[in-house]
């Protein structure tokens, strides 16, 4: 999905959602670990350079939290996202927004991964980039995060997660 953007956008801005959130199910993973994780797989894929990324912490009020955004990126000209509620706030704002080209999103699912990685199914290693299997696996302590009674049964979101935000207009 990035590089598919660069190719159609040029250089990116990710916005990491609820940065100020982490050790639960929705965001089992800190904001330095998942920063982490973003890097390493753009640097193996020769992407470190096209993109900047800025977290953008949870705010508990939606004209607060787009004001917020606003003032963290010097433009933004277009909004892919596929969470809804990011694409309402930013679609009542006037924002371009559009859904990202997922692909195969049924199986590279956050949700889905979380699962099987708190049922210890190693099914999810295929689900991610091997640069962020090594660095789940070297994290101390990981499974007890999703040993917590959030992680039984947990599988929708609250609507407020990982928003991504692209922040150049189209070539051409």
């Amino acid at each position: 999905m990035v590089r598919r953007a660069i190719r159609e956008y040029g250089d990116i801005i990710l916005g990491i959602g609820s940065s100020n959130k982490s050790n639960t199910w929705e965001n089992p993973f800190t904001l330095n670990e998942r920063i982490i994780m973003i890097l390493s797989c753009l640097k193996a894929e020769g992407l470190f350079d096209r993109v900047t990324i800025v977290p953008i912490p949870d705010v508990g009020n939606d004209v607060l939290w787009l004001k917020q955004v606003e003032d963290m990126l010097p433009e933004i000209g277009l909004v892919i996202t596929g969470n809804d509620w990011c694409w309402r706030i930013f679609q009542e704002a006037g924002y371009n927004v559009m859904p990202p080209k997922f692909f195969r999103k049924e199986f590279y699912n956050g949700t889905k991964i979380r699962e099987d990685i708190c049922s210890h199914k190693d099914v999810w290693r295929k689900k991610v980039h091997p640069t962020v299997a090594g660095m789940i696996d070297s994290i101390p302590g990981l499974d007890e995060r999703f040993r917590t009674k959030e992680c039984k049964g947990k599988t929708t979101t609250d609507g407020r997660r990982r928003c991504k935000i692209i922040t150049r207009k189209k070539r051409g």
